[in-house]
């Protein structure tokens, strides 16, 4: 992968510049990153829906009022 900076002669001296390029591949990840996260396609959602399943949700309320755990 190319170097995210090149070196860049200034009239304050040499100093780092971000390439073009490396700002768009940037930008893209992040808006990759926040898509995946709103459609719950991180690897934490997938371990989160894998661990339980949505079960019974009436059951769930006789057990708590009949007081079963």
């Amino acid at each position: 992968m190319p170097s995210p900076t090149d070196p860049v002669e200034t009239r304050n001296g040499r100093q780092q510049k971000k390439r073009a390029a490396w700002g768009q591949r940037q930008d893209a990840i992040a808006v990759m990153n926040q898509l995946a996260a709103r459609f719950g396609l991180t690897p934490v959602d997938d371990g989160r829906v894998r661990a339980t399943g949505q079960g019974d949700l009436f059951d769930e309320i006789l057990k708590t009022l009949d007081g079963a755990d």
